[in-house]
């Protein structure tokens, strides 16, 4: 029905089929020759050997390669030679890979294959002389004639020994004899081999080296499917960015062997973690709280290990704090995460004045009524720039109960603050370049019940900090109740200073945190009760003014603004005209005796706007006035 054409078979009658009807128009059929294995794919010619087609035994993987009237097809280390009307050529397969190795040798025979040379007999067709036994490598610099001798005529009387190659040839004085040749070096096949495990996303692999028969001058080629290769000759670590199955080669090239080795790897997904409460604490120091763990991704089954000890998904019966999660999947990739359970919130701030002992001044007079209103310790702090805390007096003390519940969240960061008030910008720091700014501090207890108090350990300096881990690790179960008593070092200041100002308590974790992790104390009221501002200015002065300061015209214009104060004491000082964000715009020394002091200050190049004068001397005495300049 089809004459001759390509079959196939496995050895029984069912398994031996026709591959392909090569052409279907040709009654006695195409007759495929010179069948030739190279890699697992098979050559042949057909058509009375002027059609090249190759197959892998299947229809559609049956194909003409070329049709140039190919013979004598040879298996040369994995490359197809062929002869075609007396040329020698080369095939990887394709039409645009088939090509002449040289013109100028015509082909009588092809004889014989030994690792990548072919042998054959042949003359030169520039030089008819040249006739005898030849070699190529594919290349035309690699195809030259090897000895003047007729070589036999049939593969079978060539062998080879080591490097020598055992022939049958003739020549005019002996006629067919036993020749050798002395090969040239031939390359050892490398045997390129690795071993890796899947892993998973973000992980590194490692690659181990398992190849054999490896010289040291062995180029070594990994190829790791994703785009990126590498030339290290040994073990290499490689990390993929996606998920996907990978192949993997290795290719080992030594002299003109090269082999190559592949492997397939995969990249497992890690798996997502999502958690969230199904249970908010329902009170300060509550034990209810519950978190409900989510995971996508990655391969079931999944194992738990919580930094509670527990081992299933979910967990409950929980009290404040940080709690982390372990998520391994079926693959041993990993994910981690971790959540914190809060308080509630509630009041943030002092709800309560339970007691107030104030202090004196340093020289001994009484504090006065605006500075002395305990209820300014209490709800947010920083309600105006100016009076906004009570000074508890060298000595003083104020109790303040909490409007929550504070409870230690378990770590030695800060679970409170205590707000102070200095004049000038509220982030400063008690010593900045070695020098003190205005260091009133304090001593601070806390209780539960205030009955019993413990003392935290520091002496706290102007707005600070505090953690209340110390008093727990004593016993403390929590605070309700707060007592800041004064420890100001009295050398440190003028005689008018009254000691720690109280502008009030924050209690709230998450303010405190956040107040904390930006290194200011600074709150300003315009912003909400909770906003922070590290250039928040306060304008009271820190000490009571004991010189009478007059200053007119107020507004005044583009002239002289007169000045008369009235002074105590003798001494030195310094004049400031300080604009509406704290820029110092005028500064002058000043001196005065006791009684009336009278000045004049240019005030014509400042523009229009509100600023204050402040008049201070080397005692602390202080006075400040607000001036409006309107031209």
């Amino acid at each position: 029905t089809n004459g001759y054409e390509l079959w196939k078979s496995d050895g029984t009658e069912n398994g031996t089929v026709m591959v392909k009807d090569i052409h279907p128009n040709i009654p006695q059929g195409p007759k495929p020759e010179n069948l030739t294995n190279i890699g697992g794919t098979l050559y042949f010619t057909a058509n009375n050997s002027s059609e090249l087609w190759k197959s892998d035994g299947t229809l559609e993987g049956t194909v003409l390669v070329i049709n140039n009237n190919p013979q004598e097809l040879i298996n040369v280390d994995g490359t197809l030679f062929y002869s075609r009307t007396n040329q020698l050529w080369m095939s990887d397969g394709n039409q645009e890979g088939t090509m002449q190795i040289t013109e100028t040798v015509d082909v009588d025979k092809l004889l014989h294959a030994i690792g990548n040379v072919l042998y054959f007999s042949g003359q030169s067709t520039l030089n008819p002389s040249q006739s005898g036994l030849w070699q190529s490598d594919g290349t035309f610099e690699g195809t030259y004639l090897i000895a003047p001798i007729i070589p036999g005529d049939n593969s079978s009387q060539f062998e080879n020994i080591g490097q020598e190659l055992y022939f049958q040839a003739s020549e005019s004085s002996y006629g067919a004899e036993l020749w050798k040749y002395q090969m040239a070096s031939l390359c050892t096949n490398p045997e390129p081999s690795f071993s890796a495990a899947s892993t998973c996303l973000g992980q590194p692999i490692t690659f181990i080296n398992n190849s054999n028969n490896v010289e040291s001058e062995a180029i070594y080629l990994w190829d790791f499917g994703d785009g990126t290769t590498n030339n290290v000759q040994g073990d290499v670590i490689h990390t993929y960015e996606t998920v996907g199955e990978y192949t993997v080669s290795l290719t080992i090239t030594q002299g003109t062997c090269t082999a190559t080795f592949t492997q397939m790897v995969i990249i497992n997904s890690l798996p997502g973690l999502t958690l969230d409460f199904t249970q908010e604490i329902s009170s300060p120091g509550a034990s209810d709280g519950a978190i409900d763990l989510t995971v996508t991704g990655g391969t079931p089954p999944y194992t738990f290990e919580w930094s509670t000890g527990a081992i299933t998904e979910d967990i409950s019966d929980l009290p404040a704090g940080t709690y982390s999660v372990v998520v391994t999947d079926a693959n041993g990739c990993i994910a981690e995460d971790e959540v914190t359970l809060e308080n509630p919130q509630g009041n943030c701030f002092a709800s309560e004045i339970v007691d107030f002992n104030q202090g004196k001044k340093k020289n001994g007079g009484i504090i006065s009524g605006q500075r002395s209103n305990p209820d300014m310790a209490m709800d947010a702090p920083q309600e105006n720039d100016t009076y906004n805390f009570v000074a508890l007096g060298f000595g003083g003390s104020i109790t303040l109960k909490l409007g929550n519940d504070l409870y230690d969240d378990g770590s030695y960061e800060p679970d409170f603050i205590i707000i102070e008030t200095s004049f000038g910008r509220a982030d400063q720091m008690c010593y900045s370049d070695g020098t003190r700014s205005y260091p009133e501090m304090a001593f601070v207890e806390v209780s539960e019940d205030n009955q019993s108090w413990y003392s935290l350990p520091n002496a706290y300096c102007r707005t600070s900090f505090v953690d209340i881990s110390p008093a727990v690790e004593d016993g403390l179960s929590f605070v309700r109740y707060l007592r800041i008593t004064d420890a100001s070092n009295k050398s440190w200041f003028g005689g008018n200073a009254d000691g720690y100002d109280v502008d009030g308590i924050i209690t709230c974790r998450q303010q405190v945190l956040a107040a904390f992790d930006r290194l200011t104390n600074a709150r300003t009221h315009t912003g909400g009760a909770l906003a922070f501002d590290p250039s928040f200015i306060n304008r009271a002065p820190n000490e009571e003014a004991e010189i009478v300061l007059k200053v007119f015209p107020n507004p005044v214009g583009n002239q002289m603004l007169k000045l008369q104060y009235l002074s105590e004491k003798k001494g030195e000082g310094t004049l400031k005209i300080v604009d509406q964000v704290g820029h110092v715009v005028l500064e002058k020394p000043v001196s005065h005796l006791p009684g009336l002091t009278r000045m004049d200050i240019d005030v014509s190049g400042l523009p229009i706007g509100y600023y204050l004068l402040m008049l201070n001397s080397n005692r602390s005495d202080n006075a400040v006035r607000k001036i409006i300049k309107y031209e």
